[in-house]
């Protein structure tokens, strides 16, 4: 884009259904940093202080509960949407800062240990250089390790509501 409307850690929100014609449905919540411009069918949420609340932090939760926090906010029988305003009054719980950071690492850690997975396993089966397939198997087996050691630590689950 050559302008932005936004500057700043913001989750950005969809405020029309992703599903179409009369279905309610978030498919997928955003994390931008930095510059960024908005379509008018989003909104973006920014937080007061960082002190309390970490917007990834945010991001992670509200992504993981948009179909039982989000969803049920849209409503209509054609353009399923929802107002920006109906967001004030969603309920989030917020753990202490440093367990906040503790589930960012995990997530962090379980996305890019799944990607590193992917792309080692892919190597394996596309090269023929032994080399390679030795680096990508050592890749493979620590992203592993990094996946097993996340599943131990705090992650959203432990905030979700059962």
């Amino acid at each position: 884009a050559e302008h932005w409307d936004f500057e700043g850690k913001a989750i950005c929100i969809p405020l029309i259904s992703s599903a179409g014609h009369g279905k309610a449905e978030i498919n997928r919540i955003h994390y931008q940093e930095g510059r960024f411009a908005l379509a008018t069918t989003m909104c973006a949420l920014f937080v007061k202080d960082e002190k309390l609340v970490r917007p990834r932090y945010l991001h992670i939760f509200l992504s993981t509960m948009s179909k039982e926090l989000l969803v049920p906010l849209m409503c209509g029988a054609t353009n399923v949407k929802m107002s920006s305003s109906q967001l004030g009054d969603v309920q989030i719980p917020l753990p202490d800062i440093a367990r906040q950071d503790e589930v960012i690492e995990s997530f962090l850690i379980e996305t890019q240990a799944v990607e590193i997975l992917l792309a080692a396993s892919t190597l394996i089966s596309a090269s023929a250089d032994q080399d390679v397939i030795d680096f990508a198997e050592r890749a493979k087996h620590d992203a592993e390790g990094l996946l097993a050691t996340a599943k131990k630590r705090t992650n959203i689950t432990h905030f979700v509501p059962s």
